[in-house]
This record gives C-alpha cells, structure tokens and sequence, in this order.
C-alpha cells in the first residue's frame, strides 16, 4: 500500500511538472503569429511568424535564437532578429541580434504592485530610455482555446495612461518582443497607429503544432495562417 501510494504521488508530481513546463517561453515548438501595419494605410499589414531554436551561449548563458519568418513574401529564409532565454524563476531575457546586452522582457513570478523594469523596444529605437518602471496592476485567469491561464495587466509607475496583457505560456497580446508599454496601440484587435509608429498585435500562438491562443478580429486569415507552418 505504501509503495502504491509513493507511486501515485511520483506520477502527479510529473504532471505536475510537465504542465508548468508548459507554460514556458522558451520552447522551440513554440509559434507566434503576428500583425504588423507598415504604413499610414489601414491595409498594408504584414504577417509573420516567430520561432525560437538552437543552442547560443552569450556571456556563458544559453540562449535560443529567435527567427523571424515572414508570410506571403519571397523571402525564404528565417531572419535572426535575437536571442531568449528564460530562468527557474519565470523571468524571461533577451539579446537583440547587433548586441551582446540582456534585457528583462517578462517576470511571471510578480505579485500586484510591485515596481520593477523592463526593456522597451519602442523606446529603444527611437534613441531613448529604452527601460520602463511597470508594475502589475492585476492578475486573473482568461479562457484561451479550452485552457485557463494567468492574464497579467501591466501599467507603468510614471504614466496614467497604456497597458500591456500578459499571458502565461504565451506571452504579449502584441507579440513575444512587445511586451512594454508604449501607449494602448490595439483596440479590440484592430492595430492602431501611435504617432508614427506601427505596433504588432498578436494574431495566434500555437505549441507543438496545436493552436493555444486566436485573435478572433483575424479570423478571415485565420487558415492562410496557420497553413505557414
């Protein structure tokens, strides 16, 4: 009886396990799917995927290399556009593709109301602080195809305005590298132009080749896309 109920324990331990191992960011069977404008026009969006693998030591840390993979284009090979990596703790880094200099971009260990800093992209391209003071303003739970997964709201600790959404295991509700604050760039799905500059929104997210997340705003590409991979 005993050596059953050890049994029983170390077989929910393994699940255990491997559903947080699920949550994870940094899993190469990980795809995001993403929306960008690159214009002032309403329709030149671009769509695109983003792919972690292989194995990059910088500063004695491994790392994955994120590829970008552009849909309807002529370009076949994937882009290197950085490098991820993601910690026991839940935090997850990264290295842009022309530096060897590691950004925090998520801390899923955060409680309420606590202040710590980020990296900006947006910030960060156009010559300027590219670190924000954020904090999480709350955390529940959002219904994403058939499972429930911690939804973190972000705001910053200088500004009244802007949020971002985190979701655990999938990251941005505007892409895996979008997730400071540069201003409340989505309405209900629609990609919205913030003084000149074209964010992303993030269309799908699938894990092993199974869809975990949809913007249902996208659903009349909704096939085209996924068929890319």
């Amino acid at each position: 009886m005993k050596i059953k109920l050890l049994f029983i324990l170390f077989i929910l331990c393994v699940v255990s396990s491997t559903a947080q191992n699920n949550n994870y960011l940094s899993d190469t069977t990980n795809r995001w799917y993403i929306a960008q404008r690159i214009s002032s026009s309403k329709d030149s969006v671009v769509y695109y995927i983003l792919k972690l693998q292989g194995n990059v030591i910088i500063n004695r840390k491994h790392y994955f290399e994120i590829l970008k993979d552009k849909i309807d284009t002529k370009e076949t090979n994937p882009i290197r556009i950085g490098f991820l990596r993601e910690d026991t703790l839940r935090d997850v880094y990264y290295v842009p593709a022309n530096s060897n200099k590691e950004y925090l971009i998520y801390s899923f260990n955060q409680k309420p109301n606590v202040r710590f800093n980020i990296f900006s992209r947006f910030y960060s391209d156009y010559g300027n602080n590219d670190i924000q003071d954020i904090y999480v303003s709350s955390i529940d739970s959002v219904l994403t195809e058939g499972i429930y997964r911690k939804r973190y709201t972000i705001k910053r600790i200088c500004k009244s305005y802007g949020k971002n959404t985190w979701i655990e295991g999938i990251g941005s509700v505007y892409g895996l590298l979008e997730s400071n604050i540069h201003s409340q760039c989505a309405i209900n799905g629609v990609i919205m132009e913030i003084s000149g500059f074209f964010p992303t929104v993030l269309v799908a997210f699938t894990k092993s080749g199974e869809l975990k997340y949809f913007n249902p705003y996208y659903l009349f590409i909704k096939n085209k896309l996924l068929k890319k991979e």
